[in-house]
């Protein structure tokens, strides 16, 4: 048996997101519901990279031409950018919460002491 490129990319990609979520975790930009979502995806493709090397894969999914894998190979790539947009998108969202919430306490401030 022997192990392929696309299996080892496919592990590496998913070790590498699933660190990068949890980092993200850590940063508190991501809540756990995120972090188990995203785990759960990269752990997946983890698992197919791993398995594939004991079962035929182009017997499994049908990849017997190499447009197929160039196909295949695309969607992982664009799962790996929906996930780092995805990251932004609630990093963004956290800097704009704070954002919001300081004008706000600066607005209470304002009104308080013109109340005076």
């Amino acid at each position: 048996m022997m192990v392929t490129i696309p299996e080892i990319m496919g592990v590496i990609i998913g070790i590498i997101c699933m660190y990068y979520a949890y980092i993200q975790f850590k940063k508190k930009i991501f809540e756990l519901t995120d972090l188990i979502l995203w785990i759960a995806i990269w752990g997946g493709l983890i698992l197919l990279s791993a398995v594939s090397g004991f079962v035929s894969l182009s017997k499994v999914i049908f990849l017997y031409r190499i447009i197929d894998l160039v196909f295949v190979f695309s969607t992982l790539l664009l799962f790996a950018l929906i996930f780092f947009l995805y990251t932004k998108l609630k990093s963004y969202q956290r800097k704009t919460g704070d954002i919001v919430q300081k004008i706000a306490l600066m607005d209470a401030e304002k009104s308080r002491k013109g109340g005076k």
